[in-house]
This record gives C-alpha cells, sequence and structure tokens, in this order.
C-alpha cells in the first residue's frame, strides 16, 4: 500500500499478517477515543486485501466502536448490504484474502490488547499468514513478589530501568521537542546494528518512520523497510 495518508499517527494497536507463502504483509494501525475507534492499513498485499483494506477505513474507521464490531461480524459471516456484493464476488474466488483484513480488525477489538509484548497469538490467513498482536509497552514489567531491603530495591531498580530501551522510545512519541529531533538524527539517520535491534524488538518502525515524516528527519532505509 504506497498511499501513506491513511497511517495513523502514534497507534496505541498494532497488529501485522504475514503471508509466509506470498510474502504479502497488511498492518493495522489503530487507537481509540472514547468510543471510537480510528485505524487504517498499510503494507504491502495482494490487491484484493487492499481494496477490502480500503472499503473498511472509508466506511467504519471512527465510527463507534460497537457498530465497527457488529459491521466486521456481519461480513466475516457472510452477509452483505446490496453496495457489498462485490466482497461478495471477491470472497468466492479469494476469501483468505477478503478475510485478511477483516481478521485484523476483529482482532484489534476483541482481543486483549493489553498483554505484553512477547505474548502472541495466531490464526490462519492467507498463504499461511500468521496474525501477531504487537501493543506497545511502555511501562516496565514489575516483580509481584515483595521486594525488601536497600540491595534487593537497588537490584530490582537495575532491571527495570533500562535507559536504551527508553531513550529509544521517546523517539517514538508524537510530538518530539528540538532535544528529541537532535537525538533522532543523530541515532536514525545511520542506524547502528545495537539500536536496529532494538528498535525490532520494541516494534517501533512505524511510530519512527511517522515522526520521520512529520518532522521531516532523516531515517535509516533498514528502519523504513522493517
Amino acid at each position: 500500500m504506497k498511499d501513506k495518508s491513511y497511517l495513523v499517527w502514534a497507534p496505541e494497536i498494532i497488529k501485522e499478517s504475514n503471508g509466509i507463502a506470498c510474502g504479502d504483509t497488511l498492518i493495522l494501525n489503530a487507537y481509540r477515543d472514547n468510543d471510537k475507534l480510528f485505524f487504517s492499513f498499510s503494507g504491502d498485499a495482494c490487491r484484493i486485501a487492499l481494496k477490502v483494506a480500503d472499503y473498511l477505513t472509508d466506511s467504519l474507521s471512527g465510527k463507534d466502536e460497537r457498530e465497527i464490531n457488529e459491521s466486521v461480524e456481519r461480513l466475516r459471516l457472510g452477509h452483505y448490504k446490496e453496495d457489498e456484493y462485490w466482497i461478495k464476488e471477491l470472497s468466492l474466488k479469494r476469501k483468505a484474502c477478503v478475510d485478511s483484513p477483516l481478521s485484523l480488525l476483529y482482532g484489534s477489538i476483541n482481543e486483549n490488547y493489553f498483554c505484553e509484548i512477547e505474548v502472541r497469538e495466531q490464526s490462519i490467513l492467507a498463504c499461511d499468514a500468521c496474525v501477531s498482536t504487537k501493543p506497545i509497552n511502555w511501562r516496565p514489567i514489575r516483580n509481584e513478589e515483595n521486594i525488601s531491603g536497600l540491595r534487593d530495591i537497588a537490584n530490582e531498580l537495575k532491571i527495570i530501568d533500562n535507559p536504551a530501551e527508553y531513550e529509544m522510545q521517546k523517539l517514538g512519541l508524537c510530538v518530539l521537542a528540538d532535544r528529541e529531533q537532535s537525538l533522532f538524527v543523530e541515532k536514525l539517520e545511520h542506524v547502528s546494528d545495537k539500536d536496529f535491534k532494538l528498535i525490532k524488538r520494541l516494534r517501533l518502525a512505524v511510530l519512527l518512520l511517522n515522526n520521520a515524516e512529520r518532522y521531516k528527519l532523516p531515517l535509516d532505509k533498514k528502519i523504513e523497510e522493517l
């Protein structure tokens, strides 16, 4: 999907489907505002999946989440309105491709997106693709056990506090001060292997790409291709 005009800035939900056999990639970026869900699709998938994704974005993004969920469930069950018969025709030929964006949107509404970043749930899509939920966890994970003693507290703080992760996550915020913009250029114009692995692990590529375009900042091609 070459047109980036629908990209959602600083999404709180990021879901991705990867076609293992065909290499197709479809990404859903979404955020909630009260009871409304705003979302957009991006990626490089087949024309059928992209056509359905564009239709869902144009007709449902920004509406009440319950209304979106009802529409998605209706389409997944094959109950089409008169102006949606084209989806039925496509579904007869390539149902898995039609289901791909529907499954991403359905998952963003119904799955528990507050799970930790390591947790991934999979479902079968086109070309044996898998869908992974990758919520961004901005808060460090704390040990549930009671901690007592100054040494134990100091050791726990060392485990929790990761300056490199914190610094990189700040570069993905929707508003960057001049200092963060300078740091963005310093670290990401020519990204190191260590930082590249960190960006990949924290799933920050979309947020960094958004900021690069928003503030006209240089970004290493390796990050754009993540």
